[in-house]
């Protein structure tokens, strides 16, 4: 691995699917702050809506504004 990626990256040992889950996790907390709803979140992450809000709901996430 390169030295500048590696340096970049601090590697955790846990199991792939933990990490994915993790990383799309994060993923969504981001653009739940920038776009704010959820036609817009799945048009900036090339998914279908309905994507986005089932993984919404697997990681009890909620749309600022809403109860």
């Amino acid at each position: 691995m390169d030295n500048r990626i590696q340096n970049d990256f601090s590697f955790k040992e846990i199991p792939l699917k933990k990490a994915v889950e993790e990383t799309e996790k994060h993923v969504l907390l981001y653009a739940l702050s920038k776009y704010k709803t959820t036609r817009k979140m799945a048009k900036a992450l090339g998914v279908n809506q309905t994507t986005i809000m089932r993984k919404l709901r697997k990681y009890k996430l909620k749309l600022y504004g809403t109860s």
